[in-house]
């Protein structure tokens, strides 16, 4: 059986805190994720891919809180600040912090995804699916992401 692409209602049918966002831009990032996740390197966990990939890009784009909390589910973004600085002056202290993924990894595909819970779980399938150096051998597709080169 030939992989599908993810459609707009199976998205929304798995991600219904994405519901009350214009259905347009959500079949937009769907596309885009559909073109660019390669079937042959996710194999059956295509599908699952492709709504994490989606779901990142939309929650860092969108402020979906709301259609979360309706739908009971904690705030999907939110990243870990590590202090990297202080001053102080007479109006008094202030703090600067650093992503902490910005501060642990070079991979800008690991910072990127950090930043949303979707985003965590699409690492976390990345690398159960695709072990590091699997698919290096391939020149038509991208070692570290699944995804296609041309």
């Amino acid at each position: 059986m030939a992989m599908q692409d993810v459609t707009y209602d199976v998205f929304i049918a798995d991600y219904p805190e994405f519901a009350g966002l214009p259905q347009r831009p959500v079949e937009r990032k769907l596309e885009l994720a559909n073109m660019t996740l390669n079937k042959g390197v996710w194999g059956p966990w295509f599908e699952q891919a492709v709504e994490l990939w989606t779901a990142h890009y939309l929650a860092v784009r969108y402020n979906i809180e709301d259609g979360a909390a309706e739908e009971g589910i904690k705030p999907p973004t939110g990243v870990a600040i590590v202090a990297t600085n202080y001053s102080a002056n007479t109006g008094g202290l202030s703090e600067g912090g650093t992503p902490s993924a910005l501060l642990t990894s070079d991979d800008p595909l690991t910072v990127d995804m950090a930043r949303t819970e979707y985003g965590l779980e699409y690492l976390a399938l990345l690398k159960l699916i695709i072990p590091p150096g699997g698919i290096v051998y391939s020149p038509s597709v991208a070692a570290t992401a699944g995804r296609r080169i041309g």
